[in-house]
């Protein structure tokens, strides 16, 4: 009898040890799994590249030409006539310091030089999203800073043309000119932007740079910032911004356009309980001020930009300065 127990204890202990062993196994195997889910890389991203695609978009990479008289053809761009980087503030009437301040511009911007007409071009290779772009799922936005001098008709326009992989024409997206009438005749430049989808079987973006003179000795298209991105076709359209700040009693409202934005004109108003203001700005930097003695604590201030092709309003809150 005692051995029949012994016996049967000795089984029941390795039938434990097996089922231990089967419970370890099948946790380092879960744990394998896990640890083989956790190490995967994540699925891949769609192939769209993200930001300005245009090197070099404001000839910022070398020191531009001082006068007029010299040409600094700007660095990455393949250019004809006398395409030229020009430094801001230089003599002879060149755009000045504060424009650059204004618009990011960087030390330069770029000019037809001497020659009637004057062209810079450089070609991306957007072979990466093919996939994206057959299916149509790609569109792409070009914006740029363009202007000329005071009253003088010359002018500077962007293309950027979609080219297949063995350069055959697709189609294109322009911006440009600006008339001296849309600058109000000052020597500045002022941002033009547009958007369209890319045509499937796109490889190629060229990127083309025309300035042309109308009248004067000198080829005063100015281009600066260019640029061109591209977008998944279903991404929202990007939102200016308002912001609020205080000097002195005065309450300042701002509305700065998202890359790629043209803002025609914005309408502010301040409302504190039953009064309110309102000003209209069309000019750049779209900034206006509200004396606000007198007017209630708690205060609204509403924004309404007219962009290229639609409206958004923007509303923020304020506490009386």
């Amino acid at each position: 009898m005692a051995g029949k127990l012994t016996e049967v204890g000795r089984r029941r202990s390795e039938n434990a040890l097996k089922r231990g062993l089967t419970t370890l196994i099948g946790l380092a195997v879960a744990l394998m799994l896990v640890g083989s889910l956790v190490g995967s890389p994540a699925a891949s991203p769609a192939a769209i590249p993200g930001g300005n695609l245009v090197r070099n978009p404001g000839a910022d990479s070398k020191p531009g030409a001082a006068d007029s008289a010299t040409i600094v053809a700007p660095a990455i761009w393949t250019t004809t006539g006398t395409f030229t980087a020009v430094r801001y503030g230089g003599p002879g009437g060149f755009p000045a310091a504060t424009v650059a301040a204004r618009i990011g511009g960087g030390p330069n911007f770029m000019a037809g030089g001497n020659a009637a007409v004057s062209t810079a071009e450089q070609t991306i290779d957007v072979a990466g999203s093919a996939t994206e772009i057959d299916a149509g799922d790609v569109k792409a936005r070009l914006s740029a800073f363009l202007g000329g001098y005071s009253t003088q008709p010359d002018a500077a326009m962007v293309d950027v043309q979609f080219l297949s992989a063995a350069s055959a024409p697709l189609g294109q997206l322009r911006v440009g000119p600006v008339t001296p009438a849309q600058r109000n005749s000052a020597t500045t430049l002022i941002q033009r932007s547009t958007e369209g989808a890319v045509p499937a079987t796109t490889r190629q973006l060229r990127v083309v740079i025309t300035a042309t003179r109308g009248s004067g000795g000198y080829n005063d298209g100015y281009a600066d910032n260019v640029a061109i991105e591209l977008m998944p076709a279903s991404a929202p359209a990007p939102k200016p911004k308002l912001s609020l700040r205080c000097a002195g009693r005065v309450l300042v409202a701002t509305v700065t356009p998202s890359t790629g934005q043209t803002i025609a004109r914005v309408t502010f108003t301040v409302k504190g309980g039953n009064r309110s203001q309102q000003i209209v700005d069309t000019k750049p930097p779209f900034s206006t001020r509200f004396p606000t003695a007198g007017l209630p604590k708690r205060l609204t201030v509403t924004a309404t930009v007219r962009l290229a092709s639609s409206a958004v309003v923007l509303k923020a809150s304020a506490t009386r300065c």
